[in-house]
């Protein structure tokens, strides 16, 4: 008989709230347990708050609940993942010392995701995502979020959630923690010690104010009488699912309209959303209840109210509310292995390091010292605007490399974008045992649809990544990069084997 595996969950060593001053957090794995380090992941909880401004805060109306993601505070529409949110990382356990040790784990597993992960994943892992692409859809850009609960149909009240965990694989962390099995009654207490780019992100509405200029999308049904009141208000346009409209119980609007020359705005909440569905003369129009009477809350002018619209409270037009994200604490979520097989070593392929720069030189040339084990290379040029995404600004850039003055790419210059770049890229990868599954070579727009998401070319990536034999001593490694308008940062990393016996 099997024993089902116990889920333990621990806290980090270091306590919060964290931010860009206290930005190292540790976790520790206690002796005498067996882990699957596969299946453990860390769980950093943050939450994120708006504060309404203006005149939008009432008693009556009480504070919205308003659509909100993270994003790089330097490229707010780069699709940056969870792991970005981590710097460098290291693990070390008691008996053995130091296991691994990446410095810029951010650089290297943002970019190697945006080659290996496939637009399916991307959609797969979407409830997982601090910053997800917006679905095609999502008319508000305001659907997919690990901070809220936005409820789309009925009067149960849409949530800030005070417990949104940013989730970071271990596996996806460290290559040795692809295994299935650890035991920490040999190796002894085990750290993983976290520094975190907090700095790098910023909390925002994602609300698409365009949309507030759509009067097909917003344009509201029917007139009211002078003098009248009103609770309600119905769209004039259908919608065929509630994933298409951009309303959400608990969601802050504008209400707008014509009265005898002139109309005030009423700022309000919506209580409860009816989506008319049902086959009638309404079908797949959407009913909006307010939390009180919007007609005559703020007019006195006398007539009819006619050209009735609905406009969001969005970012830039002096009502939004300030967002702000903190980290309050950390978890390290471990699968306990029930029934443990009992293995003596594990291999797996750790990285090495090395930054430079190019000092802006359109023709870039240096010699790498590199360890005589290292079996690939991966080279990156962080923009200096990001400080993550590989990038090279000119179209006609290119590359080569030498090793132990050996042609690598078979005496030809590799020009970015072209076929054999796509040919040198996927044969790197490949034997990184990184599948290539995505060759847009652009990090992704989160601000736009599926269609146009690989459009904007500032997000375009630019890396080199190849193979190396095994020396029996140091090897030498040339690489030449052109580029008109000059090499900036340089990280290379060296893929080394190691092997870790108890």
């Amino acid at each position: 008989m099997s024993i089902a595996p116990k889920i333990i969950k621990l806290n980090s060593q270091t306590a919060g709230p964290f931010n860009q001053n206290q930005n190292i957090v540790d976790f520790e794995i206690p002796a005498g347990m067996v882990v699957s380090l596969r299946d453990s992941y860390l769980a950093f909880n943050c939450v994120v708050s708006t504060v309404e401004k203006g005149d939008n805060l009432t008693a009556a109306n009480g504070e919205g609940v308003y659509p909100v993601n993270l994003e790089w505070t330097t490229a707010p529409k780069l699709k940056v993942p969870n792991i970005s949110l981590i710097r460098d990382a290291s693990i070390s356990c008691e008996r053995r010392g130091q296991i691994e040790n990446i410095r810029h784990l951010d650089q290297l597993k943002t970019n190697l995701g945006y080659y290996s992960e496939s637009i399916v994943a991307q959609a797969g892992n979407k409830y997982l995502d601090m910053n997800p692409f917006r679905e095609d859809t999502d008319a508000s850009a305001q659907k997919a979020s690990i901070f809220r609960e936005l409820i789309k149909e009925g009067d149960a009240p849409s949530r800030n959630l005070t417990i949104a965990p940013i989730q970071i694989s271990l596996a996806d962390m460290f290559d040795f923690c692809k295994t299935d099995e650890f035991d920490t009654s040999k190796a002894g207490r085990t750290t993983i010690r976290t520094r975190l780019n907090i700095d790098k992100l910023s909390a925002v509405q994602t609300v698409n104010p365009t949309i507030a200029m759509d009067a097909n999308g917003l344009k509201m049904d029917g007139t009211i009488t002078a003098n009248s009141t009103s609770d309600t208000l119905t769209t004039s346009a259908s919608y065929k699912s509630l994933e298409q409209s951009p309303f959400h119980v608990g969601q802050r609007i504008i209400v707008d309209g014509t009265q005898a020359g002139t109309f005030t705005p009423v700022s309000i909440r919506i209580a409860a959303i009816a989506w008319n569905n049902d086959g009638a003369a309404h079908d797949g129009k959407i009913t909006l209840t307010t939390v009180g009477d919007w007609a005559t809350a703020a007019n006195t002018a006398a007539g009819d109210i006619t050209a009735i619209k609905v406009e969001f409270v969005a970012t830039g037009d002096g009502n939004s509310p300030g967002v702000s994200f903190v980290i309050n604490y950390a978890e390290l979520i471990l699968k306990e292995v029930s029934n443990p097989q009992g293995y003596d070593e594990i291999n797996f392929n750790t990285f090495g390091t090395e930054q430079t720069n190019g000092n802006a030189l359109t023709a870039y040339r240096n010699i790498f010292t590199i360890e005589p084990e290292a079996t690939n290379v991966l080279v990156l040029f962080p923009d200096s605007t990001t400080e993550l995404l590989s990038k090279i600004g000119a179209d006609d850039c290119s590359y080569n490399l030498r090793l132990n003055n050996e042609d690598l790419t078979d005496n030809r210059e590799v020009i970015w974008g072209t076929p054999l770049d796509k040919d040198r890229v996927n044969i790197g990868l490949t034997n990184m045992g990184v599948k290539p599954r995505n060759l847009q070579q652009n990090g992704g727009d989160t601000s736009t649809i599926s269609g146009n998401r690989y459009d904007d070319t500032t997000l375009d990536t630019r890396i080199i990544a190849a193979p190396l034999r095994i020396t029996t001593q140091q090897k030498l490694l040339q690489l030449s990069a052109d580029d008109t308008d000059g090499i900036g940062a340089i990280t290379m990393f060296r893929e080394l084997p190691r092997v870790f016996s108890y």
